[in-house]
């Protein structure tokens, strides 16, 4: 995805390339320079820098936002 891409807390992301258990979709739990994203097949979390995230990125759908604490 080229150009500026909004990210959100609770939004699920689909990847180019499938993770270990053959999923996805991810979740995003924590954006900033790095992303924290969640596996939605197994729930294995990664730490990635946003360049590397955002080059692995196909498409991008709204998710349900955590409530505030």
């Amino acid at each position: 995805m080229k150009g500026y891409v909004r990210l959100n807390v609770g939004d699920e992301a689909e990847m180019r390339k499938p993770h270990a258990c053959g999923q996805n979709a991810w979740r995003i739990l924590r954006k900033g320079t790095d992303v924290r994203i969640e596996c939605l097949g197994c729930g294995r979390r990664l730490l990635l820098p946003r360049e590397k995230f955002l080059a692995g990125l196909k498409c991008l759908r709204p998710g349900v936002s955590p409530p505030e604490p």
